[in-house]
């Protein structure tokens, strides 16, 4: 069954108004009057049926879906890395769970971080958070490494080839940032603040060394499996 993310609610019509999404629905997956569709609306799950679709998608509200959350909520602190890289991160981290997305320039950084290209990315999750039928569409920011407040979260790892420290986690771990540097990896300084602040700890995922678009997202679903599973 098809999920889409609804833009309004109202009283018992569900409102898609995202033209790209309106055109998807019309032209692509061809849904038609009466047919079921999934629709989420603030991370709730609905079951409805499609009225009409013109500019707007409105759906009929049939039930709202009971969903269980494990309330493990995972950020991705990215380093900016090279070409097509970027998007291939936000895809598949989507699909694995991840709620934000936060985009840093390092020091190793081969491009420069490029705000004007947020739109492009915005669409790139939503998509991925239809097709992995996630609840949320995750967010995504732009941050300097240095600017970021890592406080905000129960624990924080950062993964480097030089660590001895397996990926660990604390069952009553539920906010985690997993901190990913570019194609060249850490540079010094960097290594020398995030091992500075108490909450952060360094990792390996083992032998093998992955690349910066894969690391995060092996990371992330070891993470997910250990605390989900408890």
């Amino acid at each position: 069954m098809h999920r889409f993310f609804i833009d309004r609610l109202e009283s018992d019509q569900l409102i898609v108004t995202d033209p790209v999404d309106v055109h998807q629905l019309k032209k692509v997956v061809r849904v038609r009057p009466g047919e079921p569709v999934e629709l989420v609306y603030q991370e709730k799950l609905y079951l409805g049926e499609l009225m009409e679709v013109g500019r707007e998608a409105i759906f009929k509200q049939l039930k709202e879906q009971a969903v269980e959350d494990s309330g493990v909520r995972i950020s991705l602190i990215q380093g900016y890395p090279k070409g097509s890289k970027m998007s291939e991160i936000l895809m598949h981290g989507t699909e694995c769970g991840i709620e934000h997305f936060v985009i840093a320039q390092m020091d190793r950084s081969i491009a420069r971080l490029d705000p004007t290209k947020r739109d492009r990315y915005e669409r790139i999750v939503k998509d991925a958070a239809k097709q992995s039928k996630r609840l949320s569409i995750p967010r995504i920011s732009f941050e300097e490494l240095s600017g970021i407040d890592f406080s905000q979260y129960d624990r924080v790892y950062f993964l480097f080839e030089g660590s001895k420290t397996p990926l660990a986690t604390d069952s009553t771990d539920r906010s985690i940032a997993l901190v990913i540097g570019p194609e060249g990896g850490f540079s010094d300084q960097e290594i020398d603040l995030l091992r500075s602040l108490p909450n952060v700890a360094e990792a390996t995922l083992g032998q093998r060394i992955y690349r910066t678009e894969t690391a995060g997202l092996v990371a992330c679903v070891i993470i997910r499996d250990r605390l989900e599973a408890r």
